[in-house]
């Protein structure tokens, strides 16, 4: 069953995977792991392509997209991080799993602007991967303000909730208005 599943995915998903760069930024409870090239097929796994190899894509609003090929997951609650390769800039999107249909959410507008914001994603979390860093070295209002403004201007998107709520610190009052 294993080797019919990554068949299909050999067969129906033709992407150059040494584009993609292998990543883990953790940030108090949470953070973003992108997978390394090799481990990208069985990312596929659950998403694009069922273990038994029947494909899980559709065409219909909701459903997983064929162009869309997993690239990472959030580490707290595991939603998948995930380019659309019919895209030339490979844009960059989040979606919730475990709701029974797919509504992809923008992140960046290109893979290479949100490998720039992964960059600064990883300076921001320096000394603070985890909770007790982060509580010891809490971010400042400035440095919130910055992240949020760069990711913006970089990854020129308008909703930068997705980042906001990532890098948001409770403990200080740092993060969105939900």
């Amino acid at each position: 069953m294993r080797g019919a599943a990554l068949y299909f995915l050999e067969s129906t998903m033709e992407y150059d995977k040494s584009k993609f760069k292998s990543m883990d930024v953790s940030f108090g409870y949470t953070g973003i792991k992108l997978f390394d090239p090799s481990e990208l097929d069985k990312a596929q796994l659950g998403y694009s392509v069922h273990p038994n190899g029947e494909p899980l894509t559709g065409m219909e609003q909701g459903d997983w997209q064929e162009s869309w090929v997993v690239i990472g997951h959030i580490t707290d609650c595991g939603d998948p991080i995930f380019v659309d390769i019919s895209t030339d800039d490979l844009v960059v999107f989040t979606a919730t799993h475990g709701r029974g249909f797919w509504v992809a959410e923008l992140i960046s507008s290109s893979y290479y602007s949100f490998l720039a914001v992964m960059d600064k994603f990883l300076k921001l979390s320096q000394d603070r991967s985890f909770p007790v860093e982060l509580e010891n070295n809490p971010m400042t209002r400035a440095e919130y303000d910055e992240f949020v403004s760069f990711v913006s201007d970089t990854a020129k998107i308008s909703d930068t909730f997705f980042w906001e709520l990532l890098v948001s610190d409770e403990e200080s009052g740092i993060g969105p208005e939900i």
